[in-house]
């Protein structure tokens, strides 16, 4: 602690140490580097205004979904969902999208390392279930959350694509 304290990477007020701010700008650095971020934030922003609601964009990393960006238009709902957080991808509309455009041996592995846990009672905690609804996301074009990680809230997601259909993030409203 004390060669944290030294580097500026922790504080110590009276006897107690927490994290410095300086925290804060490395987050900003290396989220400005994910290259969807900027004109994500763009898309996040158009969708809350012309919905009222709370838009999300997400990116997959170590398996987990990562909160890059929200806003929330006026009839938001706060779904505690903090910029940094990460979350599982199985229950979620932005992380269904995101899933359905990996390929399936990165899905395995996912659902190996972090599982199906159940978040309400209907979270697919079903691995031929989910894989059967990844398929019909990639005919569709977008996923759904029906009340699969909060009761009474449901949630409407669609992949971020590169140029060679490659999955870069999520976006869900």
């Amino acid at each position: 602690l004390k060669l944290l304290q030294e580097e500026g990477y922790v504080v110590k007020s009276d006897s107690k140490y927490r994290l410095s701010l300086r925290f804060l700008r490395l987050g900003e650095i290396t989220r400005d580097r994910v290259p969807i971020y900027e004109s994500g934030v763009q898309e996040v922003n158009k969708l809350a205004d012309q919905t009222s609601e709370l838009a999300i964009l997400a990116v997959e990393e170590q398996g987990m979904g990562v909160y890059l960006y929200k806003d929330g238009g006026e009839d938001a709902v706060d779904i505690d969902a903090p910029v940094g957080r990460f979350a599982h991808l199985h229950n979620r509309a932005y992380g269904k999208a995101i899933l359905a455009h990996l390929p399936d041996p990165r899905v395995t592995e996912i659902l190996d390392d972090h599982g199906l846990p159940r978040t309400s009672p209907h979270t697919i905690t079903d691995r031929t279930e989910l894989f059967k609804e990844l398929s019909e996301i990639r005919s569709q074009g977008f996923a759904t959350n029906l009340e699969e990680s909060i009761e009474g809230i449901h949630g409407i997601g669609v992949p971020v694509l590169d140029n060679d259909d490659s999955v870069l993030g999520g976006i869900s409203l």
